[in-house]
């Protein structure tokens, strides 16, 4: 007769079943991954289109603020805004291919609309730098599929004079 003795070892079962259970938490661990990094993504797209907006709409508010007088006011469009400032420099403003242009140096990329409005002093919109206090923008930017819009006014010193 011959005797089975037992031998130490894994069953075929038992090593199929710890490749399923292996591949389960590997899918699950990656797909954990991904999402990760298209957050990581998302959020760096999102931070460099506020950030362009930011300095754009900063350099054109400390800009916009030196218009010497109503009559330096060379172009006041939806689209564009031109002028000239305290130092007697001519500076345009405008949309340009899906960049905000400065005179031809390009402040912010990805822009999606750029709008100027003018008001007088009691915020009624006017078409003439004679009554112009306040210039609105808006603008929208798009990186990646990520939007920032921004709107922001800015008071004109006494253009009256």
């Amino acid at each position: 007769m011959t005797s089975f003795t037992k031998k130490a070892g894994f069953t075929l079962i038992e090593l199929v079943l710890v490749i399923i259970i292996m591949s389960i938490v590997s899918v699950v661990g990656a797909t954990m991954l991904a999402q990760g990094l298209q957050s990581f993504l998302t959020l760096q797209n999102t931070t460099n289109a506020n950030w362009q907006g930011q300095v754009a709409l900063e350099r054109m508010t400390r800009e916009i603020r030196y218009v010497r007088s109503a009559a330096d006011v060379l172009t006041q469009t939806s689209g564009e805004f031109q002028f000239v400032d305290i130092y007697g420099n001519t500076i345009a403003y405008t949309l340009s291919g899906g960049n905000l242009v400065r005179n031809s140096q390009t402040l912010a990329s990805g822009v999606n609309s750029l709008t100027f409005t003018y008001h007088d002093n009691n915020g009624n919109t006017v078409a003439t730098s004679t009554n112009l206090h306040y210039v609105g923008i808006s603008l929208n930017i798009t990186q990646n599929g990520s939007n920032y819009a921004a709107t922001t006014a800015i008071f004109l010193d006494d253009l009256s004079t």
